[in-house]
């Protein structure tokens, strides 16, 4: 029997409990002025670069005045597009039909999913093989939790208490009556500063004996989530993870702008997860899962490093795997080698960081990186492309062929010229844009499966 059967729907709260109410903020303005202060002082602590760094300096100056270009014209573009509401009626999850399969098929792929969710740690302890009904049904958890509320609030001021939770609590809602049927529940976290959409939920089964943490992506008529993509300068992360790390990815997770005394949103999240995990008194540990799709997979990724470099703090839970879908790079060489050096201290290693690429994706291509593994050795800290993937990769192709991975991402990053040129020249048609979608990742995933060994689900590499 579940726990908490009679439990309303509700969104857990982090912050204050009373909100503010104030004129909405002008984020397009506050990523102009961050970005010209960056390279006002990048410029000025380091004036001989154009010399001693120029191909540095090349690309700063090409990337940064980009950047600000595009996100004045995403605002611009979203203004219009929410005023007709084109996008109000988006939907990234089907219960009954999606990537092409009935609703049968998508039952069948998620019992055997669940079936892995809540096995035990393999005794000894060893990482368990890749399975593709895992990767799917995450997916369907990272698409479900882009479900919003009422498409209005991209256009309300209200930022009450009152009016938060009733838009939250209708997206909650919706999302555990799609869910019911699969002898789950969902749980919404969020910023209490925002009428937009979840931040994060906790898709969760006592019975089961676990709890999977999906964080939203890039919800297409948020403004602010395009701000938060966009702002690639780096930041010291090491107070909670490690090295340098994307500013906006880390902003959303560990600081908080207003009040660096609050409590950070990944520590209240982590909060949340143990104080379910103590009401349940499971006799053993529960299994916590973390994926996400886009920016939710860059977030994904970011608490997932969190996890494992607290792990010898936290109590009746096991972390499992992390699965992230179409994910933007996260930090520089310090965070992805400081990442896989905490996961392999254990000579029996139970986890693994899947990070799955959908064919064309441009979106998992970026941050920019350097290109050619040769100049890496020559990559200062202050670097524009000091730019690692961390965690195993795995790319799926539409046309059907093989899968790639996995590949160590410290060793042999495989963003090459001609990957990316190639990508760069599909943007004509959108191809790098739609296999962003996660139902494009769902067919990907699925038109390999006659690759995988039946009894294992394992690729012969």
């Amino acid at each position: 029997m579940e726990s908490d059967d009679e439990e309303s729907p509700r969104t857990f709260k982090c912050y204050q409990d009373e909100i503010e109410s104030s004129s909405p903020p002008r984020p397009a303005l506050t990523y102009v002025w961050e970005i010209s202060v960056h390279l006002f002082y990048t410029f000025l602590t380091d004036w001989t670069m154009p010399i001693t760094r120029p191909i540095n300096f090349f690309l700063t100056c090409i990337f940064y005045p980009a950047s600000i270009s595009i996100i004045l014209l995403t605002g611009f573009g979203l203004r219009i597009i929410n005023h007709f509401g084109l996008l109000d009626n988006i939907n990234f999850y089907d219960n009954n039909k999606w990537g092409g399969y009935n609703g049968d098929k998508l039952k069948k792929i998620r019992e055997n999913g669940m079936t892995v969710l809540k096995s035990p740690v393999p005794n000894p302890p060893q990482p368990i093989p890749f399975n593709i009904d895992l990767v799917e049904t995450l997916l369907f958890f990272s698409a479900i939790v882009y479900y919003r509320g009422n498409p209005n609030y991209n256009k309300m001021s209200d930022t009450t208490k009152s009016t938060i939770k009733k838009h939250r609590n209708h997206a909650e809602k919706r999302i555990n009556e799609i869910i019911r049927p699969w002898g789950i529940k969902f749980h919404s976290f969020g910023e209490l500063k925002s009428t937009e959409n979840i931040f994060a939920g906790l898709f969760w089964s006592q019975e089961k004996n676990f709890i999977v943490v999906s964080f939203k992506g890039t919800s297409p008529p948020v403004f602010n989530d395009y701000i938060t993509d966009f702002l690639f300068n780096r930041v010291d992360a090491r107070s909670f993870v490690f090295g340098m790390m994307h500013q906006g990815f880390y902003y959303s997770l560990f600081t908080d702008y207003d009040d660096l005394l609050k409590r950070c949103t990944a520590n209240c999240l982590i909060d949340v997860i143990l104080k379910k995990v103590e009401k349940w008194n499971n006799t053993t540990p529960v299994n916590i899962w973390v994926t996400g799709h886009s920016l939710g997979g860059s977030l994904a990724q970011a608490f997932y490093a969190r996890l494992i470099k607290i792990q010898s703090s936290l109590k009746k839970i096991v972390v499992r795997d992390a699965i992230v879908f179409g994910s933007p790079a996260l930090g520089d060489f310090d965070f992805a080698s400081s990442f896989h050096g905490i996961l392999n201290l254990e000579l029996n290693e139970h986890r693994t960081l899947w990070r799955i690429i959908d064919d064309n994706d441009i979106v998992a291509r970026v941050p920019p990186r350097h290109l050619l593994n040769r100049f890496r050795q020559y990559v200062t800290k202050e670097d524009v492309l000091d730019y690692y993937t961390i965690g195993n990769e795995m790319q799926f192709f539409q046309d059907g062929r093989k899968p790639e991975g996995p590949t160590n991402p410290t060793a042999n990053q495989k963003n090459q010229i001609s990957d990316v040129f190639t990508i760069l020249m599909k943007l004509i048609t959108f191809k790098p844009i739609i296999d962003h979608a996660p139902e494009r990742y769902f067919k990907a995933i699925e038109k390999s499966r006659h690759y995988f060994n039946t009894e294992s689900d394992k690729l012969d590499y």
